[in-house]
């Protein structure tokens, strides 16, 4: 009899269990996600998310959002996300900023307050001036500044300190030229920093090539650089890049999708596969290469442990610049 009692009461715990096990393994959004975007509309980062918002809807999320939060280096973006602790209806997508503004004291928000759902695809960056510039290499750029510190205007994307300005540096140090002595301006995107350039506000852009890409087709900008271990497909297949110039610092720019802190298992599950799904896609991974990128998916583990990896690499180029506080 007390056999049968134990039994009864152990199928009764199963069935109790099952519902609730179910929910720990299943989430799906039930309302509007919001994608924050830490620059300005045009910017390379935006363009990307504005892709993943219509790849995010061809999957059915039909109910998608992108939000452009402009200041603190990006910070503000993300720390509006993570105001929403544990909802996984809002998204954010990534600077290099989100590792250098601690480095840096620009912003105390690190990646470690967050949660990093995935890395997309990684790019590099390179170095535009108009068609008519004088100057037609990365070598005339820095010779220039060897004469002069002053003399070029330098425009980058939302912050000093970012990786824009880190990667003007790791150019610099080697070719014996002061980084803090340079006419740096910064700009709250890529496309705004694009706009100064072909107005003649600014000499040289330092950025992701995406807003540039269009331009360069009408051959209304040249670029002269780029920050790569080798020359890249298609675009720019025509660049050379930095160490062919005698210049070496390789600083890799990665682009990924964050979440607020607090996000359960299957939520995150949820997104991980949702993102694995896009950009496993041949049409995706053509979207990439057809935007001089590299294909690049981590799931959220692989993706800390990569930032991990990239937090140590900046710290110590920073502190070599006289950037780290």
């Amino acid at each position: 009899m007390r056999g049968h009692v134990w039994c009864g009461l152990f199928a009764s715990l199963c069935v109790a269990m099952l519902p609730q096990h179910a929910n720990a393994q299943t989430w799906k959004p039930q309302r509007n996600v919001e994608i924050i975007v830490p620059s300005g509309p045009g910017s390379a980062v935006d363009l990307t998310t504005r892709e993943l918002q219509r790849r995010m809807q061809t999957l059915g999320m039909t109910d998608v959002s992108v939000t452009n939060k402009v200041g603190g280096a990006g910070a503000l973006a993300w720390s509006y996300m993570n105001t929403h602790q544990g909802d996984a209806h809002y998204l954010a997508t990534t600077l290099g900023n989100l590792l250098t503004n601690p480095i840096t004291g620009a912003h105390p928000l690190t990646y470690k307050d967050i949660t990093p759902v995935a890395l997309l695809f990684t790019d590099y960056i390179t170095f535009t001036v108009r068609a008519d510039s004088p100057m037609k290499s990365g070598a005339d750029f820095v010779n220039r500044l060897k004469k002069d510190p002053t003399s070029v205007s330098i425009g980058i994307p939302t912050a000093l300190g970012g990786l824009s300005h880190t990667v003007i540096g790791a150019v610099m140090k080697p070719a014996g030229v002061d980084a803090r002595k340079l006419r740096i301006v910064v700009f709250k995107g890529g496309g705004d920093a694009g706009t100064a350039l072909l107005g003649g506000h600014i000499d040289i852009v330092a950025s992701a090539p995406q807003a540039f890409l269009g331009h360069l087709k009408s051959n209304a900008v040249r670029m002269i650089a780029v920050n790569a271990p080798q020359r890249q497909a298609g675009e720019l297949a025509s660049v050379p890049t930095w160490q062919e110039q005698g210049y070496p610092g390789i600083v890799s720019n990665w682009r990924g999708v964050l979440a607020p802190r607090g996000l359960s298992a299957a939520q995150l599950d949820y997104w991980e596969n949702t993102f694995q799904r896009i950009t496993g896609a041949d049409d995706w991974k053509a979207y990439v290469e057809k935007n001089v990128s590299e294909p690049r998916f981590m799931k959220s583990a692989e993706f800390r442990a990569y930032l991990d990896e990239q937090d140590k690499i900046l710290r110590g180029v920073l502190a070599d610049l006289g950037l780290a506080k």
